[in-house]
């Protein structure tokens, strides 16, 4: 007999057994009912009828004396067995639903709804008896999180009194699922004003009991309370420790005792002071350091590290914040604690080996901390995921007849698991499945309709839990071809009002499930094609792919994805449609051998387009699903998922995308299809496929296929072009690699090409796209012979790099020869410089032995002077030899050029008109029209109110500079403007962009590593004293009017707006003259219509300590040049800060 069974026929008689000691006697009854809250004195003439109507006792012992004949009886025994314990289950439910309908004696055994709500208490009160008597920790468990509770409850009422109600609620369940957080708000006060830390504490010491742990509450101890709550407040807000030892136990080898577990004590968020807010819990680790001790069967605790500090290292675990804390006297911070189960089989958690199970593969629990002193991190982690085992359900059919096995199988199992991580650093993550799903497949075939999976889900719900039934089922009519998938109903099981429903406290709601998926094709020879439907109620999202061929000329394509909510959850509405048609393989003759083969478009509403995917699907091909994408209606499922994640919704923007797809020669030899992406507002896209195949279609020689992306940013000024081959070939040497060009303008000006890649020892600005995969062709693949040869050509703005690397490998079972060889060449434009290098290497081994081999490393770097370094290696058996060189020669400079003086070629810059400009005032109206200049008088016009700007590229001012090009600077180490007098004073600095290498010397890591060009000061702004503005002489003019007042005496006419609405006048008065001018209220409102704003700012620089990364002083630069010089003066005035000191971005400083 299925051991599921018996074990739940047992469960069921361990839920009832209580009743059969409680209804013997009058005292005993008296003492029931007072327990639900009766105060009922039971007389002699009333103990016969209500005997009667709690009669359960020979039930139960029917149903336990056949549920020992299912455990040993003969098949025809358990057989009759079986029959009789499913009678004796519904003569059960019926006795309790009968006692809703009994009427015994006097009140208020007659009243109405009386045998109703005892009932109803007493199965609460029946199943929380049992879980806390018979599965402790289950119950301690949903005791935690409120699912199961005690409530007191004082009816209204004769004959009644105050009682402890048991509640099982499963719309908990649901919140749990949903919103943890504030489960534990509600439960315990966490992320509130006030945390029930005693309530907590007390939850924590019924679960490790329940563990079979030992479990104290206690005062704080003064060694863990110290720095973190102080002891009069922890004795007035009646603070107590939990010390919680997990583990314990003698060492067999020293027999010492160990002990492990962990201190829990409630802290306020400032040290020392306030109310507890959140948890310290700190190690405790008595003797057990360094040891790996068994706990069990297949379990092991490993403890490693310096975990015998005791209270040196805690964790500090607070709603928004999880940090640790450090004692000065730790020196050590490295340990782990882990326990791991690792069986040669599952542990068997539930069930038998052959049947019915549920089984854990592995696990693994650890804790611990890393890291340096001032930075600790406190981590914990519990893991029943795929790395470690995971935890499956498996439902077995071996003892059902064979017409079952056959259908079913032997069985179907279900894997989930879960990874909890929680850092100190990173926070809390949890990873997992949510619910439990499952797939039976069914295969049952009846001719033109087949039932072919069956789906069952169960998972929690919003206020209950949800369990899904559904079918995966196909149609064939002649040409006509149809399938739904998972379509079925859904059960809820929901809290009943009043804990009163159609089973025990619950009601069961039963819904229609829709389908996930509905599929047609069609084949009836001029037509043929198809179309997929995915429905996703629960995330408010619906997709459609459809193709249709007609009369294998023209086919149409259509993919749409509509979805009703919002990213953030909100209601909203974002729609994506592309639409494709295809003219066959030929198209339609344009004329010059050119055709179209395919016009669509691409139309998204409240949709936004994602320039880094789109990116990355150019590198993985995914982005050829936006284009034309072939078999869509097999490949729905992927190509929907890409266009989820290139065009995600967004509110208030839209995609407008026309493509076309063109061809040259019949049949076609190259193809190319183009798309053109608007964002409004936004950016713009172009998208394209180019496919060469020569001689012909059908068996070409030569393939070559290449994807790309081009980009115009507006936002980040900057526009980009990614380029990847894939599936290209020549004969069969296969060809790959990519190519990628950035041209940046604005204030973060740069350029950067390159096809397959850059040199090794260069750092590439920050690019838009993947550092380009070196360009290559693959002569050899295969697991005997490797034969490869790939290159690289970059320039940037101040440097070309080119290079290329051969691969050969033959390899046999006795011998294997190998060989590489490189190159790699630099050269940097100014100051001139380059860097050189060759590479080869020749190796024979046989067996895996080296017997022969040869190295040579050359590099070579120069001009002034001239740099080589070397190494030569050659091998012989179990000899090596080996030749370095390292040689400097020539002069340390060239022909050097002449010092320059640059105060007179700052002057003529500054003197340049070309580098003056002015502005008028922003942010003001203008209110005066100004006049035409004629030609005679053109030059520079200042506004009074307005601002003057004098910027120059020659030298960056306000650092020190030391060389121009590659000149040396003569007159002076730093320049700089100011203004002397007049009406003019300086209001800021202009920036412009400089590269910091043209004007001091850097070493090749710095030159490498820092931008192109950098924003330094280059000039000033000059606004006006005082900002004052002068006119001429004003004239005042007197004008007289002569009044002429024309009346009559006949009565006044009705004003035809008089009695008008209020708002209709605000409408009408929003677009008069007073409202439109730039003056009013209302448009200033329109401009700022909120009073938060965000101000943007751009990459800033620091002067760091090189230990910690903390910001040494408050300057922050612009720039990273302007940073070193500030960081040099810091080393010219204090030279014992040498090797202390750095330069960080803002975003690298430490907290």
């Amino acid at each position: 007999m299925n051991d599921l069974l018996i074990a739940v026929l047992r469960e069921f008689l361990n839920i009832v057994a209580p009743f059969r000691t409680a209804i013997s006697a009058p005292a005993e009854i008296e003492a029931l009912l007072a327990r639900y809250g009766w105060d009922v004195e039971v007389g002699g003439n009333q103990l016969n009828p209500l005997s009667a109507a709690f009669a359960l006792d020979p039930l139960i012992q029917q149903l336990a004396s056949r549920t020992d004949q299912l455990i040993s009886g003969t098949d025809q025994q358990r057989l009759h067995a079986l029959v009789d314990v499913l009678q004796s289950i519904k003569d059960t439910a019926a006795r309790f639903s009968s006692l809703q309908g009994a009427s015994v004696g006097s009140a208020p055994f007659n009243q109405p709804g009386f045998w109703s709500e005892l009932a109803g208490a007493m199965l609460d009160d029946l199943l929380a008896v049992y879980l806390e008597r018979h599965q402790p920790l289950i119950f301690s468990i949903l005791h935690a999180f409120g699912i199961q509770r005690y409530e007191r409850v004082t009816p209204a009422g004769a004959n009644r009194m105050p009682w402890t109600r048991s509640v099982l609620d499963l719309g908990q369940l649901g919140k749990l699922f949903t919103n943890p957080g504030g489960v534990l708000r509600d439960l315990y006060g966490w992320g509130g004003p006030s945390l029930n830390h005693a309530r907590l504490l007390a939850t924590f010491e019924r679960i490790a009991l329940a563990m079979g742990g030992q479990a104290t509450l206690l005062p704080p101890r003064r060694t863990l309370a110290d720095g973190q709550i102080a002891l009069p407040l922890a004795a007035s807000q009646h603070v107590q420790q939990l010390d919680w030892m997990l583990l314990d136990g003698v060492d067999s080898a020293t027999q010492s005792r160990w002990r492990v577990g962990v201190s829990v004590l409630p802290v306020p968020p400032s040290a020392g002071a306030g109310v507890p807010g959140g948890l310290l819990f700190a190690p405790v680790l008595d003797g057990a350091a360094g040891l790996t001790l068994p706990v069990g069967q297949d379990v092991t605790l490993k403890i490693d590290g310096a975990f015998g500090a005791g209270d040196a290292i805690r964790l500090r675990l607070f709603p928004n914040d999880v940090h640790a804390v450090a004692d000065a006297g730790a020196l050590e911070l490295a340990g782990k604690l882990s326990v791991r189960g690792a069986p040669d089989q599952p542990f068997l958690l539930f069930g038998k080996r052959d049947s019915t199970r549920l089984e854990l593969d592995g696990f693994l629990v650890e804790g611990g901390f890393a890291g340096t002193l001032a930075n600790p991190e406190v981590f914990f982690r519990a893991n029943t995921g795929a790395e470690q085992g995971k935890l499956r359900l498996f439902v077995g059919f071996t003892e059902a007849d064979g017409f079952i096995r056959k259908v079913l199988g032997d069985g179907f199992s279900a894997d989930f698991g879960m990874d909890l991580l929680c850092s100190s650093r990173s926070g809390v993550s949890i990873a997992g499945s949510g619910g439990l799903e499952f797939q039976l497949p069914l295969n049952i075939d009846l001719s033109f309709f087949k039932l072919a999976t069956l789906y069952v889900s169960a998972r929690g719900g919003n206020n209950g839990v949800d369990l899904s039934l559904g079918a995966g089922c196909s149609l064939h009519l002649g040409p006509l071809q149809a399938m739904v998938e998972n379509i079925g109903i859904k059960l809820s099981l929901v809290p009943a009002p009043a804990g009163r429903g159609a089973i025990g406290p619950f009601d069961l709601a039963v819904a229609f499930k829709p389908p996930n998926g509905i599929g047609l094709s069609i084949d009836v020879g001029v037509v043929r094609g198809g179309g997929y439907l995915f429905i996703d109620a629960d995330r408010g999202e619906y997709a459609g792919a459809l193709e249709l061929t007609f009369a294998g000329f023209l086919s149409l394509k259509a993919i749409g994805i509509l979805t009703t909510r919002m990213p953030d959850g909100s209601d909203g509405f974002s729609l994506l449609l592309i639409i494709t048609a295809e003219f066959g393989s030929t198209g339609l003759q344009l004329g010059y051998g050119f055709t179209l083969l395919g016009v669509g478009g691409l139309v998204g509403l409240n949709r936004t387009m994602q320039l880094e995917a789109l990116v990355s699907g150019v590198r993985t091909g995914a982005v050829n699903n936006v284009m034309f994408p072939r078999d869509i209606v097999a490949n729905a499922p992927r190509i929907i998922s890409d266009l989820r994640d290139f065009f995600p919704p967004a509110l208030g923007t839209f995609l407008i995308g026309p493509m076309a797809k063109l061809g040259w020669g019949t049949p076609t030899l190259v193809s190319i299809s183009l798309g053109v992406i608007i964002e409004i507002p936004g950016n713009i896209a172009i998208l394209g496929v180019l496919r060469l195949a020569l001689p012909a279609e059908i068996a070409p020689l030569v393939v070559i296929q290449v994807s790309f992306i081009g980009a115009l940013e507006f936002d980040r000024q900057r526009i980009y072009f990614f380029a990847t081959l894939y599936d290209s070939r020549v004969l069969f040497i296969t060809i790959d690699g990519d190519m990628g060009l950035l041209a940046a303008y604005g204030e973060d000006a740069n350029f950067v090409l390159s096809v397959g890649g850059f040199h090794p020892r260069y750092t590439p600005p920050p690019l838009p796209f993947p550092v380009p995969a070196r360009l290559g062709i693959t002569i050899l693949n295969e697991s005997w012979a490797r034969v490869r040869a790939e290159g690289y050509f970059a320039v940037t703005s101040n440097t070309a790099q080119f290079g290329a690397r051969v691969e050969i490998y033959f390899g046999f079972e006795v011998l294997s020869v190998e060989s590489t060889t490189s190159f790699d060449a630099l050269l940097q434009f100014s100051p001139l410089y380059f860097d050189v290098e060759i590479y080869s290497n020749f190796s024979v081994k046989v067996f895996g032995l080296g017997v022969w081999g040869l190295s040579i490393r050359v590099r070579l770097e120069g001009p002034a002077p001239w740099h080589a370094r070397g190494e030569a290696s050659i091998s012989l058996l179990f000899f090596d030899v080996d030749v370095s060189i390292d040689v400097t020669w020539g002069e340390p400079r060239g022909e050097p050029l002449p010092d320059v003086d640059v105060q007179p070629l700052l002057a003529a810059e500054v003197g340049k008109l070309a580098n003056w400009r002015a502005f008028n005032p922003t942010g003001r109206a203008g209110l005066v029209t100004m006049r035409s200049i004629p030609p005679e008088e053109a030059g520079l016009i200042l506004h009074p109110s307005g601002t003057l700007q004098i910027a120059q590229k020659l030298v960056p001012l306000d650092v020190p500079v030391s060389k121009l090009g590659g000149s040396k600077v003569r007159d002076g180490k730093r320049f700089t403007l100011s203004v002397a007098g007049g009406a003019l004073n300086k209001s800021a600095d202009v920036k412009e962009r400089f590269a910091a290498a043209q004007f001091n010397d850097l070493s090749d890591a710095d030159r490498f590593g820092a931008p192109a060009f950098e924003p330094m000061n280059g000039g000033v702004e000059l606004t006006p004293v005082g900002q004052t503005s002068f006119s001429s002489t004003a004239i005042k003019r007197s004008n007289r009017y002569e009044l002429l007042t024309i009346d009559s005496t006949g009565p006044k006419p009705l004003r035809k707006l008089r009695g008008l609405h209020p708002l209709l006048s605000q409408r009408l008065l929003s677009g008069a003259a007073v409202s439109r001018s730039t003056l009013s209220a209302h448009q200033q409102r329109a401009l700022t219509p909120f009073k938060e704003k965000v101000v943007a700012k751009g990459e800033g620089y620091a002067v760091a300590s090189a230990a910690n990364n903390a910001r040494h002083g408050a300057a922050e630069f612009g720039s990273e040049a302007e940073a070193r010089a500030h960081l040099a003066g810091l080393l010219q005035a204090n030279p014992a800060l040498h090797g202390q000191l750095q330069v960080l971005p803002s975003f690298e400083l430490a907290a």
